[in-house]
């Protein structure tokens, strides 16, 4: 963030607030575009073919039990809470302008 207030011409001794200044030069938050990054990635990897190896990669089920204690957080799972919380099917990464325009929505309808 320090760059953007430099151009802006404030310094953190200004202590103006990211959120205030996020809303004044028109920026998603970070989350917002770290989601929008995920879900693209995501629509690549579902229009390659199933045999390419990213997609195997992406599909793989290790065998074998979990270790103990609580589960780690997975790729798989994010993009799941990511399609759910933008209401986008994972079907629609198969046009790809559509997916793009979808992606790029829910980063910017949360704004």
């Amino acid at each position: 963030m320090r760059v953007p207030r430099w151009a802006c011409g404030w310094t953190r001794l200004d202590r103006v607030r990211s959120e205030d200044f996020r809303t004044a030069m028109q920026t998603a938050p970070v989350q917002l575009k770290m989601r929008e990054q995920r879900l693209r990635w995501f629509g690549h990897v579902l229009r390659r073919p199933k045999s390419h190896p990213i997609r195997e990669a992406m599909e793989f089920e290790a065998k074998g039990k979990r270790p103990r204690g609580a589960p780690k957080k997975r790729w798989r799972d994010v993009i799941k809470r990511d399609l759910a919380e933008d209401k986008v099917a994972a079907e629609d990464a198969v046009d790809r302008m559509e997916w793009r325009r979808l992606t790029r929505a829910a980063a910017t309808a949360h704004d």
